[in-house]
């Protein structure tokens, strides 16, 4: 049987002075008893100890000590518990060894060691969550980034102007919400509740459920570059619950009546920015492409070929042209054959349409679409601050530069035009999304479906 003694032996007369407590490790080695001394590492003040106890007394535990780095008393006696604790579990894992003062102070080393370590990874542990990005700061750092170019999106390219500027204005939001309800959010912050109160908060705001969305998914999208990165493991945001939200916009097209009278509108007396934006529009409506892909058109985008083609009996050389691009957007090379109408603006720019300001396209092509008499009123349905509403808008006023985008798609397809060619024009890469873009009515589909022989 072992026995464990702490004990204190000290010359110094002074009560104050501090002394080191002594081990005593005692067993039975083959009958005989065998005694083991070593220092315990634990220094205390010569009045603190009772002898008769061998512990420290408990008037004294709450007192700090200057020799233990500033350990309380009563964290010193745990460290006596401990040890105690320590050496008799290796006591118990002897084999064949057998006990000695050199085996007893290895022991008390080896604890020690242990618990320096302990500090040392906790030090460690806390200096890296001071020294830990927040998700506030690595938002600032993420939208730096795309700013400058540092860094690219998922086919190694920059960050287009018009993302960028969305991601600010949505993270705007979010540091908005954060004054507003006095938090400093960090990633562990970032789970259904914080869902619920943000939307609801946007919503609350006036928002529609479009734009609440685009909140929402550019936050998702940090977090998941982050998460990449290592900064956090939270995967709440990935929850089914935590949706981007959106509906269907009442986009407008135009029909090739109403092209047609904006073509004929007498802008003599307007400034030549109206005329501009005039053909630039009609061209993005017969190119069908994105504005930043038709307002910059050059002769380098001008394609001439000779092609043959079956003219009744005959086969016939004939010119055929074509606008070749790469979608900005997509980086989706593209090729459009050029009809009479977009040929007409072509050639009366040289083959280089003029550049205009989206702001400034947006501004006159509604002016110009009230002036060609597109002025009937359509019902618009959203969903702001978490409310349906409906109101009736007129058309002129809903038109601007990506209406020439949905246009060009929906006269292709009301024409009859495999929706997999409008693809390759527009650069779609499904039929769902393609979808979104065509507007065509009941009506129109309708008469689109007159022209098959089944409703013969």
């Amino acid at each position: 049987m072992a026995s464990f003694i702490y004990s204190v032996r000290t010359t110094q007369k002074d009560a104050n002075a501090d002394v080191m407590v002594r081990i005593r490790f005692s067993a039975y080695v083959e009958g005989k008893k065998v005694d083991t001394y070593a220092q315990s590492g634990v220094k205390i003040p010569k009045k603190a100890w009772d002898d008769k106890k061998a512990a420290i007394k408990s008037a004294f535990t709450s007192t700090a000590n200057s020799a233990n780095e500033g350990k309380t008393l009563d964290n010193l006696q745990n460290d006596l518990n401990e040890i105690k604790t320590f050496v008799f579990q290796r006591y118990n894992m002897l084999g064949e060894e057998r006990i000695s003062t050199q085996w007893l102070e290895g022991i008390i080393t080896e604890y020690w060691d242990i618990r320096r370590q302990i500090v040392e990874d906790e030090r460690q542990v806390k200096e890296a969550l001071a020294n830990k990005e927040t998700f506030n700061q690595y938002i600032s750092r993420y939208i730096n980034e795309i700013e400058s170019g540092t860094r690219l999106t998922n086919k190694n390219t920059k960050y287009k102007t018009g993302t960028v500027k969305a991601v600010k204005a949505s993270m705007v939001q979010f540091a908005n919400y954060q004054k507003a309800t006095k938090c400093q959010l960090d990633f562990t912050d970032i789970n259904l509740d914080f869902y619920r109160n943000f939307t609801h908060w946007l919503a609350g705001k006036g928002y529609t459920t479009n734009s609440i969305g685009k909140c929402v998914k550019d936050l998702k999208n940090i977090l998941a570059n982050a998460q990449e990165e290592g900064l956090h493991d939270n995967d709440e945001y990935k929850g089914r619950r935590f949706k981007v939200t959106a509906e269907e916009a009442d986009n407008v097209y135009l029909t090739a009546e109403e092209l047609d009278a904006l073509a004929k509108v007498d802008l003599s007396t307007k400034a030549q920015g109206y005329s501009d934006a005039r053909d630039v529009f009609l061209a993005g409506c017969w190119l069908a492409q994105r504005v930043s892909d038709y307002n910059h058109l050059s002769p380098e985008n001008i394609e001439t070929r000779k092609e043959t083609a079956l003219v009744g009996d005959k086969i016939v050389e004939m010119e055929k042209t074509y606008v070749v691009l790469i979608q900005k957007k997509t980086g989706s090379r593209v090729r459009i054959p050029v009809n009479k109408q977009l040929q007409t603006i072509l050639t009366k720019y040289q083959n280089k349409l003029p550049y205009i300001w989206e702001q400034k396209l947006n501004q006159y092509i509604k002016i110009i679409a009230e002036m060609a008499g597109i002025t009937q009123t359509v019902e618009i349905a959203t969903t702001k601050g978490g409310e349906k509403r409906t109101e009736w808008v007129s058309k002129c006023n809903l038109i601007k530069s990506h209406t020439a985008r949905r246009t060009g798609a929906t006269l292709m397809y009301l024409s009859g035009m495999d929706v997999f060619d409008i693809c390759r024009i527009t650069g779609h890469t499904s039929i769902k999304t393609l979808r979104k873009y065509i507007k065509a009515d009941e009506l129109d589909v309708a008469e689109k479906m007159r022209k098959y022989q089944y409703f013969d």
